[in-house]
């Protein structure tokens, strides 16, 4: 039985070598059952002119591709990191002048409107613009400031206070919405990260300038400042 029809969207490609969180979802949603469309990020009038960005997905057009409806909106209005289109205005601008609208390209799908729209790209919950009925979850994926600067805070906050529910990968994220943002824990779920076990084999040997070290092991892979203590205290008591 069909449950419902899911609009994913992320800047990740829906189909690439490494594929996020939100693509894995997506693919869950599909072995439950569910009609999953993605949209990719959106490309503006400058990347059509240089070919850069998204471009040639967007070339591709809508498309059935590995069980999911794909498409890639061309926006009218640039939405970026530089001033004056990293503000609220130009990124709710730049989901509501798509050409076709989104809303169009969703419907191509023959699945009708989505029940649910879960997106990972600040500023998108401009899409419910498009989808008033829908309800809105927004999964946080990084700390965005630290790589959009402090003017994306004001987007980030229109969109945690519009969204139905907010998914995060850790507590520190967490904590980061509720201090700077003032939204209620309840509002907040943490799915943390996880990985498919079965894609990694016990069997390879130590590396030698670790090897003399006590056993087990765990090895984190990733930016320090952005580590979630709870969790390295969390693992090393299971261990």
């Amino acid at each position: 039985m069909i449950l419902s029809h899911v609009l994913f969207h992320r800047h990740t490609p829906w189909q690439s070598e490494i594929r996020c969180s939100t693509n894995i979802f997506a693919s869950l949603f599909q072995q439950a059952g569910d009609h999953v469309t993605y949209m990719h990020g959106m490309i503006n009038p400058g990347h059509v002119v240089t070919h850069k960005g998204r471009y040639h997905y967007w070339r591709k057009g809508p498309r059935r591709e590995h069980g999911a409806w794909v498409f890639t909106p061309l926006s009218m209005v640039p939405y970026s990191r530089v001033w004056p289109f990293d503000q609220p205005a130009a990124a709710r601008l730049a989901y509501q002048s798509c050409i076709p609208s989104i809303k169009s390209q969703v419907l191509a799908s023959g699945e009708g409107e989505p029940d649910v729209i879960w997106t990972a790209n600040p500023g998108s919950t401009a899409l419910r613009h498009a989808f008033p009925r829908a309800r809105l979850v927004f999964q946080v994926v990084d700390y965005y400031p630290a790589f959009s600067g402090n003017a994306i805070k004001q987007i980030e906050r229109r969109d945690y206070e519009e969204a139905d529910h907010i998914l995060v990968i850790g507590e520190t994220l967490k904590r980061y919405i509720m201090d700077e943002h003032g939204i209620d824990a309840a509002r907040i779920t943490v799915l943390g990260q996880g990985v498919f076990t079965e894609n990694y084999r016990p069997d390879l040997p130590v590396p030698d300038d670790i090897a003399q070290l006590p056993h087990p092991l765990a090895i984190w892979v990733g930016v320090n400042s952005k580590c979630d203590p709870a969790m390295f205290r969390s693992a090393a008591a299971h261990m």
